[in-house]
């Protein structure tokens, strides 16, 4: 079994990141409430539900057609899909964490959360690109050809290259 140390630390500064990022979105949401462009906090929330489909739908996706051993972690995939959302993109988990970020400027409009969403997305980039590594080395030249096939995270352009192959 490979060691993840970096792949782990990453995730667990994004995840302090994202505590502190929402702590302090609740305290502008609650005390400080000063849209700079009023209706961009709609679609702000309209990102944060979308986000539930993409950190969801890989759990049961996986569970169904990635081969994990009963009583495992759907993270313990023993096969890629490359199937339905994953013909799209291959980190749509990631993607919901990058349209959390996202979210959560258009909602509150304040230059605080704005740096911690760029710290976060930074490094949840960071993530992606060690994920990647780790997965070529699980799956080796299959991973390889999904990686050509499918974008890492630009939903648009895979579900344009889905439509039009």
């Amino acid at each position: 079994m490979p060691k993840f140390g970096k792949w782990t630390s990453v995730w667990g500064i994004v995840t302090i990141f994202l505590i502190i990022e929402s702590i302090v979105f609740v305290g502008i949401l609650l005390f400080y409430r000063n849209l700079i462009i009023e209706y961009l906090d709609y679609f702000g929330w309209f990102l944060l539900a979308l986000s539930i489909y993409f950190a969801l739908a890989p759990v049961y996706i996986f569970k169904k057609k990635a081969k994990v051993p009963k009583g495992k972690s759907y993270i313990h995939t023993k096969e890629i899909v490359d199937t339905g959302l994953f013909s799209i993109v291959r980190h749509p988990q990631y993607i919901s964490m990058l349209l959390v970020e996202i979210g959560l400027v258009l909602i509150v409009q304040h230059w605080i959360i704005l740096i911690l969403s760029v710290i976060c997305f930074i490094l949840t980039y960071y993530g992606i690109l060690i994920q990647d590594r780790i997965l070529v080395r699980k799956f080796k030249d299959d991973y390889v050809k999904y990686m050509k096939k499918v974008p890492r995270t630009n939903f648009f352009w895979g579900l344009i290259k889905k439509i039009f192959s």
